[in-house]
């Protein structure tokens, strides 16, 4: 255990150079990351277990005590990333898919990229964590109703189906 608890902490301190370094190697040469793309889910379930694991039941407890703070952040989250999406859709003069895969990018719930960049930031992970789990849970109903409103003019919404 001793050896798992000094990787921890060395990807803990270091991860924001490791980030770093991997994305100058991989825009270097991009081909040198193409014998990982077959096992993309299991790295994506590793880096959700390690920042997973720097959790504590004492932080989810603090967010608990403010749903009013985690109801404002998600209609923060949906309205501000789905309307700029849509305002850089116009300002762009983008069209047709485009417009309409830009508007969805900003219509979904964050990912696991998100609470990275929260872990790496040193921001509030659990909050993140929170932010996407519950707006993963109602995106099957909130995204079809953004894409409605701001891509209804460049495709045909059917937010029943």
């Amino acid at each position: 255990m001793n050896f798992v608890d000094k990787l921890g902490n060395f990807v803990k301190k270091y991860l924001s150079l490791l980030v770093l370094i991997g994305a100058a190697i991989s825009y270097i040469n991009p081909n040198i990351f193409i014998g990982v793309v077959p096992y993309f889910n299991y790295i994506l379930g590793f880096i959700m277990f390690g920042m997973g694991m720097t959790l504590t039941k004492e932080d989810f407890v603090l967010i608990l005590k403010k749903p009013k703070d985690v109801i404002l952040g998600l209609l923060i989250q949906m309205v501000t990333m789905s309307i700029g999406a849509f305002i850089v859709v116009k300002i762009l003069g983008l069209q047709g898919d485009v417009a309409v895969g830009l508007i969805l990018l900003g219509a979904c719930p964050g990912g696991t990229t998100s609470n990275v960049m929260s872990f790496i930031a040193k921001a509030d992970v659990a909050l993140s964590v929170t932010y996407t789990s519950i707006f993963t849970f109602i995106a099957p109903v909130v995204t079809p109703a953004l894409i409605y409103l701001f891509a209804g003019t460049y495709v045909q919404v059917d937010g029943v189906g």
